[in-house]
């Protein structure tokens, strides 16, 4: 059981690696020992904050046994596997490939003039070999602020993706000067708050622009939102 409170991943400290077409900003240490970065918070092994050049891509490759998310922060990104799947993802759209026993597929930046930008998160299952499977959710830009966005959970409410893992992913934008709350939607596990744009205080400390903060059991989380500020928030057990 962990003892910590809470752990701070400031923007500057993550590990930043790729190649021209893809800049990859990673929170965790990938293996990579003396980051001073954790290897994962529970079940989740991988956070990413990608850019993706005009026209980059990423070629063929295989997953197995993960559970591979792709949020579409800015621009638009093609996604392409061996299951027939051909589609494009845009900005606020979330798709979860639940890669099972094996899956193989390529993703990039169909733009020739502006960059695109994702997160990209990878989950250990709960289940393994299970049969390769993407999820889709389209969600156009809306006006909708100071409230979150259940996007993906074990049990598909609200109109959620399925994942295979104990973890319920909310994205929002809020507005500066208010406080928003967030209640667990099971007690006792760990939050990871990570800052897409903007500026807030949790637990007080103050967190920036792609700041992330993981929080080991909370027991009362709120946000103080001191500039307009858009924010992915994962919940999940932590042992």
């Amino acid at each position: 059981m962990s003892t910590k409170k809470a752990l701070i991943v400031k923007a500057n400290e993550r590990g930043v690696f790729g190649n021209e077409s893809f800049k990859i900003q990673s929170v965790f240490s990938n293996g990579r020992p003396g980051t001073g970065r954790p290897e994962n918070f529970g079940s989740l092994i991988v956070f990413n904050d990608d850019i993706v050049s005009p026209e980059g891509f990423l070629g063929l490759h295989p997953h197995q046994n993960l559970e591979v998310i792709a949020i579409v922060l800015e621009g638009s990104e093609f996604q392409k596997d061996d299951k027939n799947t051909d589609l494009e993802l845009k900005q606020d759209d979330v798709q979860v490939i639940s890669s099972g026993s094996g899956i193989r597929h390529s993703s990039g930046n169909p733009s020739k003039e502006s960059h695109a930008r994702n997160l990209q998160i990878w989950f250990q299952p709960a289940i393994k070999n299970t049969v390769p499977n993407t999820q889709t959710k389209s969600n156009k830009p809306s006006n909708k602020r100071n409230e979150w966005d259940l996007q993906i959970s074990p049990d598909e409410q609200k109109d959620s993706l399925k994942l295979l893992q104990e973890a319920w992913l909310s994205k929002g934008r809020f507005d500066a000067y208010t406080v928003m709350g967030y209640d667990l939607y099971q007690s006792g596990n760990g939050v990871m708050v990570y800052v897409i744009d903007g500026k807030i205080e949790v637990e007080e400390n103050i967190l920036e622009a792609q700041d992330t903060i993981f929080l080991f059991k909370p027991a009362d989380l709120k946000l103080t939102i001191l500039e307009d500020s858009h924010i992915q928030l994962i919940e999940t057990f932590v042992e």
